[in-house]
């Protein structure tokens, strides 16, 4: 085999990998994350009243980071209440505030954190497969 024949064969093939991959692997779907919420129950502590929220995301991904922020009247991001890193197994619901298996909370807060009600907050999710997802809500 000459030299022409085997760089056309090895361009050849590496061209399929990149089909194969395109198609098959995701590489040009979306990559968006739809996130929803709801509130579990309302109870309340020493500071006031606060949410249990539960979050689903449109599928089941292992996440890599979620970041909740409280937003001041600009809708800046005023205070981190709750941020986790790591890999978790795929799953598509999770609670505010708690512990997901094979990640760890890197806000520097004590304690499980609270959404108190007529606050917006902002949730960021990042996820395996370079997924991500961002959602604003009000309490």
């Amino acid at each position: 085999m000459d030299k022409k024949r085997l760089i056309w064969l090895l361009s050849s093939l590496g061209i399929l990998v990149l089909i194969n991959a395109a198609v098959f692997g995701g590489l040009f779907s979306n990559r968006t994350i739809n996130l929803h919420w709801r509130v579990l129950a309302q109870t309340s502590d020493e500071a006031g009243p606060y949410l249990l929220v539960q979050f689903a995301m449109s599928d089941k991904r292992a996440i890599k980071s979620i970041y909740v922020q409280r937003l001041d009247s600009d809708g800046e991001p005023a205070e981190t209440l709750w941020q986790v890193k790591g890999k978790s197994d795929p799953i598509d619901t999770f609670s505010f505030g708690s512990t997901l298996d094979g990640m760890e909370r890197t806000d520097g807060h004590e304690g499980r954190p609270r959404l108190r009600p007529g606050q917006t907050y902002r949730i960021q999710v990042h996820a395996s497969g370079f997924r991500k997802g961002q959602l604003e809500f009000e309490t």
